[in-house]
């Protein structure tokens, strides 16, 4: 019978820490018309260069996806961390791994990106 309610409690409480793995963590961002908004962020995907963040006002509400499109920079400040995301036009090699599309062109050619870059996190946003 105590291996039953042990089994049963494991269950339950591995079931909770999922559900409460909710990686959102207070922060801000500023939209592209400049207005700060307010609220908890959670990264989506990388977290170095992120291609977008989920972002809602309240623990309750329905998470939104913001991409780069739609804000200039996010920051997340939290005991662990603090930092601050801008975006910026960045040159990037993006490499084939296809040898059929390999040529004898020595330069390197570069296509121009707007990515969150990471930027070290001040007081003032």
């Amino acid at each position: 019978m105590t291996k039953i309610l042990c089994i049963w409690a494991i269950i339950i409480t591995s079931i909770l820490s999922v559900k409460a793995q909710d990686e959102f963590v207070p922060g801000a961002y500023t939209d592209l018309s400049g207005a700060l908004q307010e609220g908890l962020i959670s990264l989506d995907g990388e977290r170095s260069t992120p291609q977008s963040f989920l972002f809602k006002k309240e623990f309750t509400d329905e998470a939104t996806t913001i991409t780069k499109n739609e804000a200039r920079s996010f920051r997340i400040t939290s005991s662990i961390e603090n930092r601050k995301f801008i975006v910026k036009p960045i040159l990037i090699y993006e490499s084939s791994d296809k040898f059929d599309k390999l040529n004898n062109q020595r330069e390197v050619d570069f296509s121009k990106k707007d990515l969150f870059i990471l930027r070290k996190a001040s007081s003032q946003y």
